[in-house]
């Protein structure tokens, strides 16, 4: 069974991340702190829980996603992939998976226009594998405590840019 998903969609995420008794399988490029928040806090400490990211340090320092997010998940027990080139969003909570264009960010969640297929039948059988076995392809490496602690590092030296007013004189002719 399939059914369409639109946002705002946190409190449908939510209710899965709560809900989830043996697995919880998580891909998105992107991810924020404050979403890692709202799934620590929800999920079961006993599930197999495993987040694919798209590991790239450019993501880090434009704040598309945050290392503290990392952290947060990895303070729960979840084991963390680096997949570069990582473009899907997809979840899987135990027998349910949502395929969606929405990232686990608060834009993803609940202020983009975002849209996605609930996904209840044996076709999650089959969206289960593909990740486990992206998941387990030993190509990608795991994002380790370690990891995390070095690109922070490797971020805290780069300069940030300072941001000023661009100003534009218009000269225009008039008519």
């Amino acid at each position: 069974m399939l059914e369409v998903i639109k946002s705002p969609w946190q409190s449908l995420f939510t209710y899965f991340i709560k809900e989830a008794t043996k697995s919880v399988y998580l891909a998105s490029p992107f991810i924020k702190t404050s979403t890692a928040s709202l799934i620590a806090q929800n999920v079961n400490p006993r599930v197999d829980f495993r987040y694919i990211n798209s590991f790239k340090l450019a993501h880090f320092h434009n704040g598309g996603s945050d290392l503290e997010a990392l952290r947060i998940l990895k303070n729960v027990k979840c084991k963390e992939k680096n997949v570069h080139k990582l473009h899907a969003k997809f979840f899987i909570f135990d027998d349910v998976a949502i395929v969606t264009s929405g990232n686990l960010t608060p834009g993803g969640l609940r202020n983009n226009l975002e849209y996605g297929i609930l996904v209840r039948d044996k076709l999650v059988d089959s969206i289960k594998t593909d990740y486990l076995e992206i998941f387990d392809d030993p190509q990608y490496p795991e994002i380790t405590v370690a990891v995390i602690n070095k690109a922070e590092e490797i971020l805290a030296a780069v300069p940030r840019e300072k941001k000023k007013a661009l100003k534009i004189k218009h000269y225009l002719k008039k008519y």
